[in-house]
This record gives structure tokens, C-alpha cells and sequence, in this order.
């Protein structure tokens, strides 16, 4: 049986100010929407222009939407095929195409985080799961994210969307209110669950923040709510495979800008010299964010590029250009997921 997905259901609390599910700018995925937010404290006009830029999935006639988001035109369209017969939950099978997606981002932070931006966890159709892995606490950190990637049986997808349904993800046109806590400046975490015909889409601002004093101006029915869906997520991990291996990218976006670090003075950083033919300097000839160009990497120049970075970079590295020349330039390295392509901006 071949289903395609007609629909979006949205349970999700957006605000252009800091609390949009959120994608670094520069990059989309060709089966999942982009949103865009203010970013950092770097540039108001910066954050202004990406709130024109908003896109979502979430304007179909369709759609449901629940507490205090608003439609947009955009409507979902076709959407990917399924797999899926009898007692199973129907999913898309495409190997490019997402099954469950979690993305924490947005809120208060500086360009240069939510440019390094990932899903924690991501399941293909074709039962690929690529998930981060736990961040190295030194400073400077890894110029690259610590990537694993596995592949799921059917019966492993079956269970976790099994999990889904359980904590009530998977509801039919169901009004769930995750509530907008008195808090400000926190990110927020999208669950996107593609089952049984529709792409469910639930946004919770601040998920997780911890109210010392009590105070978060929910209700008791939107603590609940978050609480399944929190609980959702971290049941997420009795899934992930333990033979993962580290996820190998086949493109990369390379953001770019001049060099204005500034590091302490303890730390001593050698530069890097870029080891492809592609001029940095050109990267600015199409800005995308605050001042950063970009460069998409792909081919046989990935494995170029992550041999020097994962040896000879970090976070504050100054890169060179290919001739080992001034000016220095700040890098900042986004693997591309399956189904991403760098440096796009619609």
C-alpha cells in the first residue's frame, strides 16, 4: 500500500522573536520546512530579515494548530510514500525522507550557534538514524559535531512510532497546548513525526527548563502535555542501535567569515590552511548570515575537507586560503543530513 501525505498536523506555540523551531540559515532540507528566527544579540536587523523570511508546513487546510501559533499560506502539498500495511503505522520510506526528527534551537544565542545547529536525533526512511553525540566539555571545542549514525529494522521503527501513538504524538487533528512558560530567551524543541498519512509537528518552548521557584505559568493540562512529550524524547535513546559508527556526511556547509575571534591568552591556535580549490574570499558574494558567506562541499572534496578539520582544527582555528595567505578567515563546519543541500536559501 502506497499512502502520500496530504496533511501537516502542527501543535506548537511560534513567536518571531525567539521561539520558532528553528533551522540554521543557509541550508535546507528538500523534505522538511524551514523556519527562520532572530538569531543573536549580534544584529537586530539580521534577526528582522530571517523573520521575513519564515517558512512553514503548518498552513494547509488541514492543519491544526494549538496554542498561540497562527497559520501561515504555505500549504503542505504532496508529500513523500509510505510504507506501512495491516496493524503497522504507515511511514515514509524514501532514504532522504524524515520519519522522526527532534531539533532544539532558536532563542538567545550568538550567529555562530545557530549555525552549528543539528537535529539530536533523526530517523530516515530507509531506517538510517542519525543521532549527535555527547558534546566535549574543553575549550576550544571540535570545529565538527560528534555525528553517529545506524540503520533501524522496520520492527525497531514499528516500536518507536508505537511510542509515539502511545504518548499521544500521532493524534488525528488532536488540539495539544504545550504553553508558553514565563521565561525568556530559551530555545525551542520541535518533535517532527511523519506517520499514517501525515507529518505531525509538535513545538515546546523551553522544554525541560527548570522552574526553581514553581512559577512557569502553565496549566496542569500543558505540564502534562510536556511531560509526554518529553518523556517521548527521552525514551527516544532504548531505540538508537549500539553497533553506531561515526556519521560520514557526503556535503558540507562551510560558513564563512573574516577572522575577529578574539581568544584568551592562554590559548594558542595554529592556522589551518583550506585544502580545496574553492576561493573563501568568493563565499561572500552571496551573504547568509550576519556577515557569513558560505561554501557547499560535496564529492570527493568531503573527505579532503574532514581530513585536515578533524586533525588539525577546532572551533577557533584561523583558516588560511589555499595558498597559506592572509587574510585569516573564522570557519564554521555544518554536515549536511540526507535530504539537506548547503548553502540554499529557499
Amino acid at each position: 500500500m502506497r499512502l502520500r501525505f496530504p496533511r501537516v498536523v502542527c501543535h506548537s506555540v511560534l513567536d518571531l522573536g525567539n521561539r520558532p523551531d528553528t533551522m540554521p540559515v543557509g541550508w535546507h532540507m528538500t523534505t522538511t520546512t524551514r523556519h527562520h528566527n532572530r538569531r543573536s544579540r549580534r544584529s537586530l536587523i539580521f534577526g528582522l530579515a530571517l523573520a521575513g523570511l519564515l517558512l512553514t508546513a503548518c498552513g494547509d487546510d488541514d492543519t491544526v494548530i494549538a496554542g498561540n501559533g497562527e497559520p501561515t499560506t504555505e500549504t503542505a502539498g504532496e508529500g513523500p510514500t509510505t510504507v506501512g500495511s495491516g496493524s503497522a503505522i504507515a511511514h515514509p520510506s524514501g532514504a532522504d525522507e524524515i520519519i522522526v526528527r527532534v531539533f532544539t534551537g532558536g532563542g538567545y544565542v550568538p550567529v555562530e550557534g545557530s549555525l552549528r545547529e543539528m537535529p539530536s536525533f533523526a530517523l530516515f526512511g530507509d531506517g538510517r538514524l542519525v543521532v549527535t553525540g555527547a558534546q566535549i566539555a574543553s575549550y576550544p571545542g571540535p570545529a565538527l559535531p560528534p555525528l553517529f549514525e545506524s540503520r533501524l529494522t522496520e520492527d525497531q521503527i514499528q516500536a518507536l512510532l508505537a511510542d509515539a501513538e502511545a504518548a499521544g504524538l500521532l493524534g488525528d487533528g488532536a488540539q495539544i497546548d504545550y504553553g508558553s512558560p514565563g521565561v525568556t530567551d530559551n530555545p525551542t524543541t520541535t518533535v517532527t513525526i511523519a506517520a499514517d498519512g501525515a507529518v505531525f509537528k509538535h513545538a515546546a518552548y523551553a522544554l525541560g527548563f527548570d522552574f526553581e521557584d514553581g512559577d512557569d505559568g502553565l496549566t496542569t493540562k500543558q505540564r502534562e502535555a510536556r511531560a509526554r512529550l518529553q518523556d517521548f524524547i527521552g525514551g527516544l535513546s532504548a531505540h538508537e542501535s549500539a553497533d553506531a559508527t561515526t556519521y560520514l556526511p557526503e556535503a558540507i556547509a562551510v560558513f564563512v567569515n573574516s577572522y575577529d575571534l578574539e581568544p584568551p591568552a592562554d590559548i594558542r591556535l595554529a592556522a589551518a590552511v583550506w585544502p580545496l580549490a574553492s576561493d573563501l574570499a568568493g563565499a561572500f558574494e552571496e551573504p547568509v548570515a550576519a556577515g557569513f558567506g558560505c561554501i557547499g562541499v560535496t564529492g570527493a572534496d568531503v573527505a579532503t575537507l574532514l581530513e585536515v578539520v578533524s586533525t588539525d582544527a577546532n572551533e577557533l582555528t584561523p583558516w588560511l586560503g589555499a595558498e597559506g595567505a592572509e587574510p585569516a578567515y573564522q570557519l564554521i563546519f555544518r554536515p549536511m543530513l540526507p535530504g539537506e543541500v548547503p548553502c540554499v536559501e529557499g
